[in-house]
């Protein structure tokens, strides 16, 4: 990520005396366009002879509301002694550009950013060139446009980081995330859970108990009771806990289109599915009209064969639904119905045709295999 991370580590390092208020999470804000760093790409170059950059890697957006849901504006800052190591979006400055990083903290707060090579200098800068919401870095900006402020993120009214519902059931919220930072559930009424198995048409959440630490780079799936990202706060946390052993879930850091940053990971419909709303209205993991995956969200890996339509169940909904029957033999004529009763056949006096799952036929449940 050559000059995603070169511009945060530009735009977030500092001097011994600044501190950041230690290692931590932070937002990057130009105090001139008030718009948001986002680090949508792993891959950029710089040229000190000429000072100038490619920079496209990162783009900038106004407004709180996007920025406190969206992990591309998270940044964990590390001293590493007078200098820091940026971290972001499943990589860092030093892993990028091989070395650590300083800025000039200036007398209001706000930071001049720069990297010098052989005696050249360039600036990190925004120019808002209009009053669009979006824009990228720039080298050759000046005045109050190379200021920025470095904004520790917290549980407090804008500097929080919460969850935005996907799908919406039942009075219930749905949501994914994949995400390179450590978490705890920081508000009540949520949920958090990644997928341990794939079984007779249902898709098995393991739930998290209250004050687990979900790990780096663990795509989960989250219920809340609420659609206001302000509600489903998360925790940051500095961890190193083990990763999930049993996730079936998958996820990617990007999905960015620009012809020089091209970074996406191409949807394959037979072995996978996303979270969304099934034909029958239930919540599940279905299989979905996409090109590409969605950044830090989370997919669902599943073998060839799978049925389009797998249903989100608990443990406890799993072991529920599964009898010691299976049913191959004819039966005698009864309605049968889904899990969420939905009928599928009248009078029926056999399972033939019926796709693999769990079935309620005469007030008892039975499995197609």
């Amino acid at each position: 990520m050559k000059l995603a991370l070169l511009g945060l580590a530009l735009s977030m390092a500092a001097t011994a005396s600044a501190q950041l208020n230690g290692d931590g999470y932070y937002r990057i804000q130009n105090s001139k366009t008030e718009r948001f760093i986002y680090v949508k790409d792993n891959k950029g170059s710089i040229n000190f002879s000429t000072t100038s950059a490619d920079l496209g890697a990162v783009e900038l957006w106004k407004k709180f509301d996007k920025a406190a849901c969206d992990p591309a504006t998270i940044i964990y800052i590390r001293k590493v002694g007078n200098d820091y190591n940026l971290e972001s979006q499943g990589t860092s400055t030093h892993d990028i550009i091989g070395h650590y990083v300083k800025i000039y903290k200036r007398s209001n707060g706000t930071y001049n950013t720069y990297a010098n090579y052989s005696g050249s200098t360039i600036y990190l800068s925004d120019v808002e060139l209009s009053q669009s919401q979006d824009g990228s870095l720039d080298t050759n900006g000046s005045g109050e446009y190379r200021n920025w402020n470095i904004l520790p993120v917290t549980l407090e009214d804008g500097h929080y980081f919460g969850i935005k519902p996907e799908v919406a059931v039942g009075g219930k919220y749905y949501a994914t995330l994949y995400a390179a930072f450590p978490f705890k559930l920081a508000s009540t009424g949520m949920k958090v859970a990644y997928i341990s198995k794939v079984d007779n048409g249902m898709a098995v959440m393991k739930e998290y108990a209250e004050g687990d630490i979900v790990p780096a780079s663990t795509p989960v799936v989250f219920q809340t009771s609420s659609e206001t990202v302000a509600d489903n706060k998360l925790t940051l946390l500095a961890s190193d806990a083990k990763p999930t052993a049993g996730n079936l879930l998958g996820g990617v850091y990007f999905n960015n289109p620009k012809r020089t940053h091209y970074n996406r990971k191409a949807y394959d419909p037979n072995t996978m599915r996303v979270l969304g709303t099934m034909a029958d209205g239930s919540i599940g993991f279905v299989k979905a009209d996409l090109d590409f995956l969605p950044a830090n969200k989370a997919y669902l890996n599943v073998p060839a064969g799978t049925p389009d339509e797998l249903k989100l169940v608990t443990e406890d909904e799993y072991a529920a639904g599964i009898d010691d029957v299976t049913v191959d033999a004819k039966q005698g004529k009864s309605a049968v119905y889904t899990l969420s009763g939905v009928k599928v056949k009248d009078d029926a006096s056999s399972l033939e045709g019926l796709a693999s799952g769990v079935y309620i036929i005469g007030k008892k449940k039975v499995v197609v295999r």
